[in-house]
């Protein structure tokens, strides 16, 4: 049985951009036959599950039970327990995946209008370009036609692409009708999944995860009698809006509410891993499987009012911290299946990059070493971005948020849950002195990033991004201000 066959589907296209099916011809055109070397995967499928927080996974911790396949995948391959997102946006965060780059120095974000919102230019090197140059057919199938469409830059080097608002299920049954068609002999896949979003449309009073009612019923408590998920004179919107609201204080959440909310959460979660789990049984019916990279990630995690806010607009480590589990191909035993150093979304194109021999993408680092070899990873710097800083001194880890105006500070050796700001407050001498070099560190870095992307946008002239009306519309109802 294909994926999602028999089964409804997990979110309906309220929303509908047509395939694009792109055979970027003039990105193929020209360019000499590679294959990759014999010691390279065959294929390399990389997995992007929106809105996925890392403890929310049997294999980092979580009691659930809601995601046996991707635990199973962790059984597998190698996981990074403190993998950190550059960013707490989809398509900013997504460029940094794809680039190797932070968002200050790809300079990819959509900020609300459409004099703030601003491409992946030509210049940059994406891995999907790194990818197809090194002999690898590179193909897309997206969940979120807006950002990971043709808009934005982030199609560069993929010679198709399909993007559509649509669940796991047909999303799947589209890559493998393409897979069967095409063939390819080495294949690099890019597929991002929404299915963990909140819901979305103009459905009226819909949950804000949705799931089948046996997912409901197994993972989330009984439904609140007093929920409505709607704001009060606002029925007609979907419950993302109510959440919204709560983060405003328009509306106040009990706590049998917030419970409720994060169970359909991970019911969401639990039929998002079935479903994913129907699509490798596909895959490995056909053999695509044997000698391939499988890495898993997400762009950003969830909030359920850990630090009183909904959704994902904040900058703590509920947002922040993100799975990423690297299945390399059989026949290679990793030293490692464990990596505790704090890795970053920028180090997935390089590490990928490594694997097919492919080397000077982006600013991150390949962990490759840390589990081929054996390697004692260092904990990586996090730019998240543009003025937040998770780092380590001397006294420990620390998470800085850099205002002129109003800096905060937190120490994550005594503060793990990252609630007590020592700026708050008045800071000793030690305090003051740490703040001090996480400044400068974070300038630093800053100068660095902007500098790299004045120097490689020298030859262009940046025009805003201007989306159609339908587009538009589209990023309303999903819950982005501005549009």
């Amino acid at each position: 049985m294909e994926p999602g066959s028999g089964s409804s589907m997990r979110r309906p296209r309220r929303f509908l951009a047509s395939a694009i099916g792109l055979a970027l011809a003039a990105a193929a055109c020209g360019r000499p036959a590679r294959t990759p070397p014999p010691s390279a995967p065959r294929h390399v499928i990389l997995i992007s599950i929106d809105t996925l927080r890392a403890d929310h996974l049997g294999a980092y911790g979580a009691s659930s039970g809601a995601t046996p396949f991707l635990d199973s995948l962790a059984r597998d391959g190698v996981l990074f327990e403190r993998q950190m997102s550059n960013s707490n946006n989809t398509l900013s965060s997504h460029a940094s995946i794809l680039t190797g780059l932070v968002p200050l120095a790809h300079g990819t974000h959509d900020g609300g209008s459409p004099q703030t919102r601003s491409r992946l230019i030509d210049e940059f090197d994406t891995l999907s370009e790194r990818m197809r140059d090194a002999g690898y057919t590179s193909a897309a199938f997206t969940a979120h036609p807006a950002w990971l469409g043709t808009s934005f830059g982030l199609e560069q080097g993929f010679e198709h692409l399909e993007s559509e608002w649509w669940g796991a299920p047909e999303l799947s049954r589209s890559f493998l009708r393409w897979l069967d068609a095409e063939a390819p002999s080495h294949l690099f896949a890019f597929l991002h999944f929404y299915d963990v979003h909140s819901d979305v449309g103009g459905r009226g009073a819909s949950l804000p995860y949705t799931a089948e009612p046996d997912f409901i019923e197994r993972f989330a408590p009984p439904r609140p009698p007093e929920f409505s998920g709607t704001v009060p004179g606002k029925e007609y919107q979907c419950c993302t809006r109510w959440m919204q609201a709560a983060n405003q204080g328009e509306v106040v959440l009990s706590e049998a509410e917030l419970h409720y909310v994060h169970g359909l959460y991970i019911a969401g979660l639990a039929q998002f891993d079935r479903d994913l789990a129907l699509l490798f049984a596909q895959l490995r019916k056909r053999g695509f499987l044997d000698g391939a990279l499988i890495v898993v990630t997400s762009d950003h995690g969830e909030e359920f009012w850990e630090h009183g806010q909904l959704m994902h607009g904040g900058f703590h480590e509920e947002v922040v911290r993100v799975p990423l589990i690297i299945v390399p191909p059989l026949g290679m035993t990793p030293r490692a299946r464990t990596i505790s150093a704090m890795t970053r979304s920028i180090d997935i194109a390089p590490t990928i990059a490594e694997f097919v021999g492919v080397t000077g993408l982006g600013s991150g680092r390949s962990l490759l070493p840390g589990f081929r070899d054996g390697a004692a990873l260092p904990d990586g710097e996090v730019l998240m971005l543009d003025s937040l800083l998770r780092a380590s001194d001397a006294a420990g880890p620390f998470l800085y948020a850099h205002d002129e105006n109003q800096p905060r500070f937190w120490d994550l050796r005594s503060d793990p849950g990252e609630h007590g700001d020592l700026l708050a407050g008045d800071p000793d001498e030690a305090v003051r002195a740490r703040v001090a070099a996480a400044r400068a560190q974070i300038l630093q870095l800053q100068r660095g990033a902007r500098e790299f992307d004045r120097r490689t946008r020298a030859s262009s002239v940046e025009r805003p991004v201007e989306l159609s009306p339908e587009q538009a519309d589209q990023l309303k109802q999903l819950g982005y201000a501005g549009h």
